[in-house]
């Protein structure tokens, strides 16, 4: 009897100039393999370039796939808008905060940057 390959995870440890991403297969009878490991730029170049490295090691296109990304910082962010997108807005548990929400947490962040400037410099005097 031939084995069923019943889903694909796909995990990426999200870093600040690269991230570091491991397809995975699971199978009806348990067991799991690890499909293929890589490093891609954080770039919206390379973006790209994974979306189209995981079509390529998903054989079996018929079986779903999971993503599971680290989401510390802000490193994931232009990643994961770009998968949104490519993956015509099909996510199930995640959807993008408006464009004015986005502005905002950037100024904040601007902000937050700022006032620790500031207290560092007061610090120095």
């Amino acid at each position: 009897m031939k084995k069923k390959n019943l889903k694909y995870g796909i995990g990426i440890d999200m870093g600040s100039k690269k991230f570091h991403v491991c397809i995975t297969s699971e199978w009806d009878d348990g067991h799991q393999r690890i499909e293929s490991t890589k490093t891609f730029d954080n770039t919206s170049n390379d973006h790209k370039n994974f979306y189209q490295w995981v079509e390529k090691h998903r054989k079996n296109k018929e079986v779903s796939y999971q993503i599971l990304m680290e989401v510390t910082g802000v490193y994931h962010e232009k990643l994961l808008y770009y998968l949104y997108v490519a993956c015509e807005r099909k996510f199930s548990k995640w959807k993008p905060g408006s464009k004015h929400i986005r502005e905002l947490r950037v100024v904040l962040r601007h902000r937050k940057s700022l006032i620790k400037s500031k207290n560092q410099f007061k610090n120095q005097l």
